[in-house]
């Protein structure tokens, strides 16, 4: 039996006792009142029957006397005029005298019977029944009636009222259960929550601590003196190897809390897909080959040449799949397949022969901060942000990532993005697509100088350093400061070309000293350096004046393209003064030799171009370290710093750098040539 249905019983069972108990009592209280009422009622009854007009014939004048009946059949006086015993003048309802008149008060009767020995008429009175709780039903019957319905109605609306409560009772009592079964299981989620992302902290702690170890370490080694130069060069690729790599998980990071605070924004413009793929393929080939896995690209024809996404995005996913491919694949192949679904829909699949997956692990990779399993990182790596992030990224670029995979033979990762339509952009072939390929095209070195003076403020001594060498390389003046409150002091002393702010710094930062510049009439361009990418930031920056900005890390050669715009070239350069060989300055005897080097030197800068166009790097690394010698033992410590210099580029195989620095050593002939004419004239 439920609980409502005990507690509805129960309260019917209490109405009907106290009901019970009510009757009773009205029962018990009117005998008593009969009882205690008796006598006064039947001398009212007995006037009134005395004073009927009837009733005057009958009594003739005599005298009379009112008698009750009792229960016990004896006569008890109420009105009487002489004092008669009531037993003689008892008289049977079957006696000849009975006289029964119409009158009746509470169910009593009257009787008359004549008494002629006496002179005397005797009245009667008699009740037609009994008083017991037959005769209480029939005098109290329409007000018990009265009262049981009305306890009936109060017990049902009772009953309604209590089977309304117990229902309200029980629906909250469900609420409660069903909430406190919601909070323990978001309990419990929060605990594997808090503990996936304690295990994520650890990762990206080792992630990044790995990275910095090598910088930390390869670092130290450059300052030993006696490193071979092979060494030195492998030692700086594997710090900017290694920083790139702590660079791209702070951005995952940081993508990746501005999708969850929901201030991430992708956008549209024309991409070109096999540019894309090509650099990404230019990317990941050298790795692939060190593992013995083929990486290799297949266009399904015909693929639109261009197509209107985001293609720093795109790219971030494209790569994020090809890394876990290269990362879980020891042999075989990882083949990437680029084809059009729709004319709104790009599919791009990476396929390899990898480790695989099951099924539960598959549910598992696209959840934040988790991997595959927890043995994953331990054996591979990988903070386990990657796949997430790009499931996101992906969603936000107008498609999605599936996944199928076996164990032990490998994954396809298939990749679709919207493309927009693209039903206006020449479709390629493969001819088209091979002609796209062989162009190369050279990243432009830095060999403009400029001219102008800008003003740094800065406050983390390492960037002032570095922010500094970059600027004097690209020839301009620099002044230093600390702080905004610097910044404002010397930009109002001092007209500069260009001004570069970094946000954050003590006692005034970069925003309020923008906009106090701005508001004291300074219109010199101002740009933002800056850690913070939200928009919201970039928002407040040019609100208080800030011409552009410029993300940190800061790379040297977008400091240059944004300091170009705003300065001008300088295309004249400066005057030529004479360089003077510190050999002939002690002894003037050596000027045929010092001569003889001078007069070869054109022919060596022509030989050094020569190697360089034709890539014969070891043989130009060569000549370039027996320059360095020969230019310092000709007094000449410019043209061996500078020798050295080329050396270090030539062994990087960076031509462009190269071909800057030869053309550098042409001015130098230049300068030695106009130094030695003194000698000449002597």
């Amino acid at each position: 039996m439920s609980l409502k249905l005990k507690l509805v019983l129960s309260f019917v069972l209490v109405a009907s006792i106290g009901l019970a108990f009510s009757v009773a009592t009205i029962y018990q209280s009117s005998i008593t009142a009969f009882h205690s009422n008796y006598q006064v009622l039947l001398q009212e009854l007995a006037q009134d029957i005395l004073q009927q007009p009837q009733e005057a014939e009958l009594l003739n004048g005599n005298s009379y006397a009112v008698f009750r009946q009792s229960r016990s059949g004896n006569l008890e006086p109420l009105l009487n005029t002489q004092q008669l015993d009531p037993g003689q003048y008892f008289e049977s309802e079957t006696g000849p005298d009975k006289v029964v008149l119409p009158l009746s008060r509470n169910k009593y009767q009257w009787y008359a019977s004549e008494r002629n020995e006496q002179g005397q008429r005797i009245i009667i009175l008699h009740r037609s029944q009994p008083y017991n709780f037959s005769t209480f039903f029939t005098d109290y019957g329409t007000e018990i009636s009265i009262i049981i319905l009305f306890t009936i109605w109060l017990v049902f609306w009772a009953a309604l009222i209590v089977y309304s409560l117990i229902n309200k009772i029980n629906h909250q009592k469900e609420q409660l259960e069903s909430q406190a079964s919601e909070l323990n299981q978001k309990s419990e989620e929060a605990i594997e929550t808090t503990r996936t992302k304690s295990k994520f902290l650890a990762n990206i702690s080792h992630e990044m601590r790995t990275p910095l170890t090598a910088i930390i370490g390869y670092s130290e080694t450059l300052l030993h003196s006696d490193q071979p130069m092979q060494e030195r060069l492998s030692s700086i690729n594997t710090i900017i190897r290694n920083g790139n790599h702590l660079l791209s998980l702070i951005n995952d990071l940081l993508d990746l809390s501005k999708i969850e605070a929901g201030k991430f924004e992708v956008e549209s413009i024309p991409v070109n897909i096999t540019q894309i793929m090509q650099d990404i393929e230019s990317l990941f080939i050298q790795q692939a080959k060190t593992k013995g896995i083929e990486l290799k690209l297949n266009y399904h024809f015909p693929i639109p040449e261009t197509i209107h996404s985001d293609p720093v995005r795109l790219k971030q996913i494209i790569i994020n799949l090809v890394s876990n491919a290269l990362k879980f694949t020891k042999s075989g192949y990882i083949h990437i397949d680029i084809k059009q679904l729709d004319k709104n829909t790009l599919q791009i699949q990476v396929e390899d022969t990898g480790v695989g997956m099951t099924k539960e692990q598959i549910s598992k990779i696209f959840q934040d901060y988790a991997q595959a399993e927890s043995s994953t990182t331990r054996k591979y790596g990988g903070t386990g942000l990657g796949l997430s992030l790009s499931k996101l990224l992906s969603n936000m670029l107008g498609g999605d990532i599936t996944v199928s995979s076996l164990p032990g033979l490998g994954s396809i990762f298939s990749l679709t993005v919207a493309c927009g339509d693209t039903s206006d952009s020449r479709q390629l072939n493969q001819v088209e697509l091979k002609a796209t390929q062989s162009e190369q095209q050279l990243v432009p070195s830095i060999t403009q100088k400029l001219k102008g003076s800008i003003l740094l403020a800065e406050d983390n001594p390492d960037n002032q350093h570095l922010f500094s060498m970059y600027l004097k390389r690209f020839g301009v003046k620099t002044d230093v400061v600390h702080n905004g409150q610097q910044a404002i002091e010397y930009a109002l002393r001092t007209d500069y070309d260009l001004i570069l702010m970094d946000m954050q710094m003590p006692i005034m930062d970069g925003v309020e000293a923008t906009h106090d510049l701005r508001s004291k009439g300074v219109n010199t361009p101002i740009i933002a350096l800056t850690a913070s990418t939200l928009e919201d930031d970039m928002e407040e920056f040019f609100s208080a004046g800030c011409t552009d900005y410029l993300s940190k890390p800061i790379k040297r050669e977008r400091l240059y393209e944004l300091c170009s715009q705003y300065l001008q070239a300088d295309i004249q350069g400066e005057t030529l003064s004479p360089m003077h060989s510190s050999v002939l300055e002690e002894d003037p005897d050596f000027i045929d030799l010092v001569a003889r080097f001078a007069r070869r030197l054109p022919e060596t800068i022509e030989r050094f171009r020569s190697l360089c166009e034709a890539k014969e790097y070891s043989i130009l690394a060569k000549e370039a370290h027996d320059l360095k010698g020969v230019g310092g033992n000709m007094g000449y410590a410019e043209v061996s710093e500078l020798a050295g210099k080329l050396e270090f580029q030539i062994a990087n195989k960076n031509a462009a750098e190269t071909l800057h620095l030869i053309n550098q050593l042409n001015v130098m002939h230049q300068q030695i040539e106009q130094g030695l004419e003194k000698f000449a004239k002597s």
